[in-house]
């Protein structure tokens, strides 16, 4: 049962905790994750990081509250568990101040004596402030957004399903999954820059939606790269001959595709992408004749550029994201430009950053394209109100500076009092990132392994600066030791004193004697003459 005084007590959604144990990710140990100080405060977007070195199951935890999650989700609906987090598992998390608890087993010593599988279970349930619920009572967060620039990241990918009527709806409305995969199992760089420009033009469609404050935030962007404050979308012609002389009518747009659907006239010889594409709307011929008004119009408006290259036909057509003007026409063209798009007549599109000369973000360094990309998909996606955002590894790509300035520039990002009710999870494995993490609003995590088992460490708040020390992280999660590490000196200085002083704290000393092992071993190191007399010490008192 959940206490009076923490019933009501978080702002909208909060991740509280969650127990995972007999679980492919904890083995047989137990682990308890605690995202949130009780006593921090709840007037700004709560942030919590995730830090370790590889191999600590950062990404996989954050796979398992998507899956939890959507669990819940589906048995509110009536569907049936998937079974995709094994184990035993309990996940708290407060909406609105109503304390939930996801759970496949009770959290009391008496509970496995009875139970002939406890890996497996019970039938999971739901509490809300510690009394059952009905599953279909479960409350969750509007928005569930999960950002990663890796190919190899471990955010579930959900296909579409078909609905009652038939119709094909996403599975799992709530979760947006911002990454370069477009399909499970492949990642195309092309297809998350076409997904961006999706959540752009997504800005207009967006009831409500703040489109002057998503045209602020790329400004800001493009001053956090230290860029101009210009950002184009633009798309490359193809075959101007055929479609961008200003006179295309659906008779010759048939007859260019009848031409290719000749050599390949049944689906078994692969016909290309564009030719099922235009086979799917030949009949239509009010979008047919749509097409190539608006062909027609970008010739005859003049809104084609000429690249600068003596011989080529190419043809660019651009919108400046910057002027609000050509922002809107961006929105009133898109749906013709991706059926131009599908059939072919014209590229994908590309994003253009610009310092003294312009230049595609693709072709900018990798750390601005994604973190540019990423900034653009979360302002789209994150709702303003009970928002869960895991966003793992940002600091790929990024230089140490911009790593210092992440968790800063998010927060600014997300300033408005609206987004105090949402919750943000960083996965990192850069010191860096956690130097300018504001204290009042926020909690850090930290994993390292121990004899192959993951283990928690407890970073306690330095209440004198914003976060805390990216060295204390060094030393007690890395094993890396540096001159000026203020905890590395304070261990020392406490262990040379119990020696000293001849204080036999045996349990203190074996403690600071494990993590000073740990360290790395270098040739002639003074450190290991220490560690050898306050070993010695140690061995004297049994």
């Amino acid at each position: 049962m959940n206490s009076i005084s923490e019933i009501h007590k978080y702002n909208g959604f909060k991740l509280i905790s969650l127990d995972l144990r007999e679980n492919s990710l904890t083995g047989k140990s137990k682990l308890h994750y605690n995202f949130i100080d009780n006593d921090d405060s709840q007037d700004i977007i709560y942030t919590t990081v995730i830090i370790g070195p590889n191999g600590t199951g950062k990404s996989n935890l954050f796979r398992i509250i998507i899956e939890l999650l959507k669990e819940l989700n589906d048995l509110s609906r009536g569907k049936n568990r998937t079974y995709n987090v094994d184990g035993l598992f309990n996940l708290k998390f407060s909406v609105n101040g109503d304390i939930f608890e996801y759970a496949n087993f009770h959290n009391d010593k008496d509970y496995f004596k009875d139970l002939p599988n406890p890996e497996k279970g019970i039938k999971p349930f739901l509490l809300r402030n510690g009394d059952n619920i009905d599953l279909k009572e479960a409350q969750l967060p509007l928005s569930i957004v999960a950002n990663s620039i890796m190919l190899t990241d471990k955010f579930p990918f959900y296909r579409k399903e078909k609905n009652e009527q038939g119709e094909k709806v996403e599975a799992f409305p709530r979760y947006k999954y911002l990454g370069v995969r477009n399909i499970p199992q492949s990642a195309s760089t092309r297809a998350y820059v076409r997904r961006t420009v999706e959540f752009i033009v997504e800005q207009f469609e967006k009831k409500g939606s703040n489109k002057n404050g998503f045209l602020d935030a790329l400004k800001r962007a493009t001053d956090f790269l230290e860029l101009e404050n210009s950002i184009d979308i633009f798309y490359y012609t193809s075959n101007n001959a055929k479609f961008f002389r200003g006179n295309l009518t659906p008779k010759g747009l048939n007859d260019y595709f009848e031409a290719i659907h000749k050599n390949y006239p049944t689906p078994e010889s692969n016909p290309p992408f564009k030719l099922n594409q235009y086979l799917k709307i030949k009949n239509d011929v009010t979008l047919l004749e749509s097409i190539c008004d608006f062909c027609n119009l970008l010739v005859n408006e003049e809104k084609l550029e000429k690249l600068p290259y003596k011989y080529s036909s190419i043809r660019k057509i651009t919108y400046n994201l910057i002027e609000p003007k050509l922002f809107e026409q961006l929105n009133e063209d898109y749906t013709m430009l991706e059926h131009l798009r599908q059939l072919g007549m014209i590229s994908s599109p590309e994003i253009q950053l610009k310092r003294t000369d312009g230049y595609s973000l693709q072709e900018s360094s990798s750390g601005e394209y994604h973190f540019f990309s990423s900034i653009v998909g979360l302002m789209a996606t994150v709702k303003p109100t009970n928002s869960l955002v895991l966003i793992d590894e940002p600091e790929i790509s990024l230089h140490p500076n911009w790593q210092m300035k992440y968790l800063s520039f998010l927060r600014e990002l997300f300033s408005h009092p609206e987004y105090a009710t949402c919750h943000i999870l960083v996965a990192t494995h850069s010191h860096f990132l956690i130097s300018d993490l504001k204290g009042g609003s926020s909690k850090i995590i930290g994993l390292k392994r121990n004899d192959g088992k993951i283990e928690i460490v407890d970073l306690p708040k330095n209440i004198n600066t914003f976060g805390w020390s990216a060295e204390d992280v060094l030393y007690n999660i890395f094993n890396v030791r540096s001159s000026l590490n203020y905890y590395l000196e304070a261990d020392l200085t406490e262990l040379l004193g119990m020696i000293a002083n001849n204080i036999k704290d045996k349990n203190k000393i074996t403690q600071i004697l494990e993590k000073l092992n740990m360290l790395p071993k270098r040739a002639n190191d003074p450190l290991q003459e220490i560690i050898a007399e306050a070993t010695e010490y140690l061995n004297s008192m049994e």
